[in-house]
């Protein structure tokens, strides 16, 4: 590598003296381009963390929880539900011609995923953090949230029968109040301004969002998601969430 610096250093030079003697604006335009291409070859070798990922293996619970908003256990569970699916967006991504020239881990693309979302941090500093390019990174994300988006309808679904009646027992015992078979409420997800109708967006806090509204069981687990609406339309359930309505009517 070291012989082929300075191969490339005199190279340079040489181009260099050649283009202040010459006059013709061809031979100057050649000579850019050479010395483009020596630069390539120069091209530093960025040190990278590697180790990273391993101790994140060592986080505690807590430790972990605290870092990417999720549960370990779940996360290990997330891993096994998504692989397939990563496994094919990467052999996709690689028939088009995009593929890394490194071979990236399903846990490392899903942590990078859920840190992502958990922190925010730009993607420059998840590629310092996690030792791989920016490119990396974005494609990792991409990868990540089309195949959450796979599995979505298997995790995120209405109870049947027999785990309503379940909930409906539990929240009975919890409160001593019959019939309830999940627990709703909405939330602003907080966005950037949009343009146009931005002020639309400014819900009573006064900042942009847009309203979300969760259904969970007894156990929080998610049931329903709605959004979409602006953040200055109030959470009025009965007329503005007509999808969760329509399910409980059914």
């Amino acid at each position: 590598m070291a012989n082929k610096r300075k191969l490339a250093v005199l190279l340079l030079e040489e181009i260099a003296e050649s283009s202040e003697s010459s006059g013709e604006s061809e031979d100057s335009s050649d000579s850019e381009i050479e010395e483009v291409k020596l630069l390539s070859i120069l091209r530093r070798d960025i040190p990278k963390i590697l180790s990273f990922c391993d101790t994140v293996e060592e986080f505690d619970d807590l430790e972990f929880r605290k870092n990417f908003r999720i549960e370990k256990d779940s996360y290990n569970i997330l891993c096994e539900r998504l692989a397939p699916h990563l496994e094919a967006l990467h052999v996709q991504h690689g028939a088009r011609g995009r593929g890394r020239r490194q071979e990236i881990s399903t846990k490392k693309k899903v942590l990078v995923g859920l840190w992502y979302f958990a922190n925010k941090e730009t993607i420059h500093s998840l590629a310092v953090t996690f030792g791989v390019a920016n490119s990396t990174i974005h494609d990792i994300v991409q990868e990540f949230v089309a195949s959450v988006m796979q599995i979505k309808d298997d995790v995120v679904r209405w109870p049947t029968t027999e785990e309503m009646d379940v909930s409906e027992a539990a929240f009975r015992e919890f409160r001593g109040i019959p019939g309830i078979v999940g627990a709703i409420d909405g939330t602003y997800m907080p966005i950037p301004k949009p343009s146009g109708s931005g002020t639309d967006y400014i819900n009573r806090k006064m900042y942009s969002s847009v309203n979300t509204q969760l259904t969970c069981d007894q156990n929080m687990k998610i049931l329903d998601v709605y959004a979409g609406h602006p953040g200055s339309v109030h959470d009025d359930v009965d007329t503005r969430f007509p999808v969760t309505i329509e399910v409980l009517k059914q």
